[in-house]
């Protein structure tokens, strides 16, 4: 059997990678000067509902069956995000499936280290990501990835800023999930000082960054190397690509094996109620997100 996806699967997938990549994409083309007034000028504040795990609804039996971890893992979602600006803190993203064989080792792991508990839960907001649920993030990981030359490994540890753009990443081997307490003091202790030291440096470099990644993926995509995609015109193309795989007769995505993974749900909808998507495509995203 061929280890590579269909092209109806394959390409359901790089939308959702540019899905993900984009998430902040309407918050800060429209919001960004009034977000940078708020995180940078006021206090931070605590999110009561951010303290506590948030699983329990999770739509994998995997992430309900770590309900009870003492990590606040929260759900992937806009509101992380959200959360995150309100309290000033980098979120930090655990990818990976109950399949693999070092999940449940390294969630043990955490779940008997008090230390690194305490350290996640102080200085970061938690998202556990079941690859299950969303499929999207498997390319994903392996674009990052490959902008380190390391083969993609789960489970993948991903810090992104408060507006969804990565930070940094690392593939996790056997031997990480191994010596993870090493592992991740040293990367911990990279994102600490940088955050602190300039944490305005840090989110305008991560935007600039994934920018850049996106217009990258597009050219890929579109095998074009002399113009360069705006982020709205990369968006407005993931979009259009995500719902001509849409069957409004069956309510179904053509390739997702009757799995629509919420983050393109969400990316639709947003994308739906941007004033610049043109009303056909306004429509279609409209008709895909209300199938669902």
């Amino acid at each position: 059997m061929s280890r590579h996806p269909s092209a109806p699967c394959f390409r359901l997938l790089l939308c959702g990678a540019v899905a993900v990549l984009t998430i902040s994409g309407c918050r800060s083309n429209e919001r960004q000067a009034r977000e940078q007034d708020r995180y940078f000028r006021q206090d931070p504040r605590e999110v009561p509902e951010a303290r506590r795990n948030r699983l329990e609804n999770e739509p994998t039996a995997f992430l309900r069956s770590r309900a009870h971890h003492p990590i606040h893992w929260q759900p992937w979602s806009a509101e992380l995000f959200e959360h995150a600006l309100v309290e000033q803190k980098p979120v930090f993203a655990l990818v990976t499936t109950g399949a693999y064989r070092g999940t449940r080792t390294l969630l043990d792991r955490l779940k008997e280290d008090p230390t690194m508990t305490r350290t996640l839960n102080t200085h970061y907001l938690c998202s556990l990501v079941d690859l299950q649920a969303h499929p999207e993030f498997a390319l994903y990981c392996k674009l990052l990835a490959r902008e380190i030359n390391r083969p993609v490994q789960f489970p993948f540890m991903i810090w992104l800023s408060h507006e969804g753009n990565p930070i940094a990443w690392l593939p996790l081997s056997t031997g990480d999930v191994a010596s993870f307490a090493e592992v991740f003091a040293n990367s911990h202790g990279m994102i600490k000082r940088i955050w602190k030291d300039d944490p305005r440096y840090v989110v305008t470099n991560s935007r600039s960054d994934n920018d850049h990644r996106v217009v990258r993926i597009e050219k890929g995509l579109s095998r074009k190397t002399t113009s360069k995609l705006s982020h709205l015109e990369a968006r407005h193309k993931a979009g259009r690509a995500l719902s001509a795989l849409y069957d409004p007769t069956s309510q179904s995505i053509d390739g997702a094996g009757g799995l629509v993974p919420f983050s393109l749900l969400q990316f639709a909808s947003g994308l739906a109620a941007e004033p610049a998507t043109p009303d056909t495509l306004r429509d279609r995203l409209t008709d895909l997100a209300r199938g669902h």
